[in-house]
């Protein structure tokens, strides 16, 4: 179960709360593999949160936490690029579930469509204004 709490911001999978605070230890000792490391970027991915439903990436700039994704996780053929429809719409459920796009005080929540990938969607859960790390990597 993923759940988002409106007034802050803080994302919840299960047990395990992420929040716009977290250090990059925090992360990693929540069992956050990384990514992708380039210049002052470092993306983490947190599998198996959740049974394998959903994966989430955590984006990290200057050691300043900018956004977290929540993508199909690895009963989905984690991050997939060619979706089906019904791997499509489980991710436009997982957005409702979440209160769907909007904008908030601490941020905002985007449906995220990746045409550059191959066709995957996802959700963007982004702090402030920050710039996306998949136009620097």
């Amino acid at each position: 179960m993923i759940s988002l709490n409106k007034v802050n911001g803080d994302l919840t999978i299960n047990h395990v709360t992420l929040h716009k605070n977290m250090s990059r230890e925090e992360i990693e000792n929540t069992g956050g593999l990384t990514l992708h490391s380039y210049d002052n970027w470092k993306s983490y991915v947190l599998r198996d949160l959740d049974g394998g439903d959903s994966g989430i990436g955590v984006q990290f700039y200057k050691n300043e936490l900018l956004d977290f994704s929540i993508h199909l996780g690895v009963n989905y053929r984690e991050i997939p690029y060619d979706m089906t429809p019904q791997e499509e719409q489980r991710v436009r459920d997982l957005l409702l579930q979440l209160g769907g796009e909007q904008q908030y005080s601490w941020g905002r929540v985007d449906l995220d469509y990746d045409a550059k990938g191959g066709g995957g969607y996802s959700i963007y859960i982004s702090f402030g204004n920050p710039p996306r790390i998949q136009k620097y990597l």
